[in-house]
């Protein structure tokens, strides 16, 4: 059975990684974002 330092690092490591892929999906619906915006605007000046 791990110690409790071992469970406490372990968590750790895991808020560690959810952090990093919460950060990934931000950087990707950013990305997302603008692009829309442009073919928003594209859209908007061919009407």
């Amino acid at each position: 059975m791990p110690t409790k330092l071992e469970t406490l690092k372990a968590e750790r490591i895991r808020a560690l990684i959810l952090r990093d892929e919460f950060r990934i999906l931000m950087e990707k619906a950013h990305k997302d974002i603008l692009r829309l915006d442009r073919e928003i605007e594209d859209e908007q000046h061919q009407v």
